[in-house]
Parts: structure tokens; C-alpha cells; sequence
């Protein structure tokens, strides 16, 4: 079940979360290292490392990164989705793709590892243990050529 929600707050304190930002400049040389300025694809994949079955995933690509490395989601898409889960999220031009999982369940941990390529390339590979007793939320934020606010 997938249902879409416009929050105008704050992703987790960042002491709580694993947030990789990955910020560009836009310049012409950027495209040499990079490739082309615009990425088309995110696709994220999700796997269990001990018993978990599902997590709950939030994605969006439309957010700001404001100073102090907040992340404010104005719009995002929260569902739970079973393990294994493998996805290809179109950037359509935005050039910014949020992903965060945690439990299923309040109260409950999922033990994952979480792997996000963007346009086939390997952004974030991760392995934790998420909920009650270690931190709560597995978030990855990719940003090419977006302003801080």
C-alpha cells in the first residue's frame, strides 16, 4: 500500500540517522567526473540480515537540504514494503532522490542491509540494525547540483 504524504517537517536529527548528502556544483567540468547533469534513476535495494520481514521505507524527490544539513520532505511516499525489496524510482530532472527504512512496527528492530545506485552507480551500501534499542532509521540523501537554504 503505497500513500502519499506532504510533510513540511523534518527528517530525523542527524546524530539518529546515517545521512550521506551528496552535494555537486554545477559547473562543466562536474559532467567529466560525473557524467551527464541530469540522473534519470534511483534504484534501491533492501535485504534482510536476520529475521525481518518488512521495513517501512519513506522516498521523495521533492525536499530541501536547509543549513545545518536538515532535511525538510514536502512531499514523500511512505509504505511498507517486504523484504527483499528491489525498486527503480525515476528522478524525472530533479536531481535529488530521499530514501529512509526503519521497522515495520513501533517498538520492533530489522536488522538490513540497504544498497541505492543512482544511474547505476553505487551511492550507499549500508548494513544496521534498526529500531528501539540502536538508531531508528537507515536514511540515504542525494543531492546533484541543488541549493542549501
Amino acid at each position: 500500500m503505497t500513500r502519499s504524504i506532504t510533510w513540511p517537517r523534518r527528517a530525523p536529527n542527524a546524530s539518529l540517522v546515517a545521512l550521506v548528502v551528496v552535494t555537486l556544483l554545477s559547473a562543466p567540468a562536474c559532467d567529466v567526473l560525473t557524467g551527464s547533469a541530469e540522473r534519470e534513476e534511483a534504484e534501491v535495494e533492501i535485504t534482510a540480515l536476520a529475521s525481518a520481514q518488512a521495513v517501512t521505507m519513506v522516498t521523495s524527490t521533492l525536499f530541501s537540504v536547509v543549513s545545518g544539513g536538515d532535511v525538510v520532505l514536502l512531499e514523500a511516499d511512505t509504505q511498507v514494503v517486504a523484504l527483499p525489496f528491489l525498486r527503480t524510482f525515476r528522478l524525472d530532472g530533479g536531481n535529488r532522490f530521499f530514501v529512509s527504512v526503519g521497522p515495520s512496527e513501533p517498538g520492533d528492530t530489522a536488522s538490513v542491509h540497504m544498497a541505492v545506485d543512482i544511474d547505476g552507480r553505487s551511492w550507499f551500501d549500508e548494513e544496521r540494525t534498526l529500531g528501539v534499542d540502536s538508531i531508528g532509521t537507515m536514511t540515504f540523501v542525494y543531492r546533484f547540483s541543488q541549493p542549501v537554504l
